[in-house]
């Protein structure tokens, strides 16, 4: 879902399976860093794929959020008290997320440092659902 505001463009991520994830706003403006939590993990000059021959191992290149994400799903499949209240606590999240958008959408974005880190304080937010 994209929208554009005021020159700048928002967008919407949900990664992962509907009830594994949380709904992640992000707005493409200046000075956006990388986001470790949800970048596979780099290897360096030891990644296989750098290698000769390549591929002769096969590391693990799930990011935090998608371990976490794992871990959430059993939890939702096996605890079901458990999983009930993580999957209110996400629903609640993205409705806050969403109407934080919204706002966004109706009013604009005159200081784009306002939303430069908000996939970053979202995906911190989700991480704590999960724990």
């Amino acid at each position: 879902m994209c929208f554009r505001q005021q020159s700048v463009l928002i967008a919407a991520a949900c990664s992962g399976s509907f009830n594994r994830s949380v709904f992640k706003p992000f707005v493409f403006v200046k000075n956006i860093t990388q986001l470790k939590k949800t970048c596979s993990p780099s290897y360096g000059p030891e990644d296989p794929v750098k290698k000769t021959p390549r591929f002769q191992s096969k590391p693990d290149r799930k990011h935090e959020l998608y371990k976490k994400h794992e871990e959430a799903a059993a939890k939702m499949e096996f605890l079901q008290g458990k999983g009930a209240e993580m999957l209110k606590n996400m629903r609640r999240l993205e409705k806050e997320k969403m109407a934080e958008m919204d706002q966004f959408l109706q009013s604009g974005i005159e200081d784009t440092t306002l939303v430069v880190h908000i996939f970053a304080n979202t995906t911190e937010e989700e991480l704590k659902v999960y724990s």
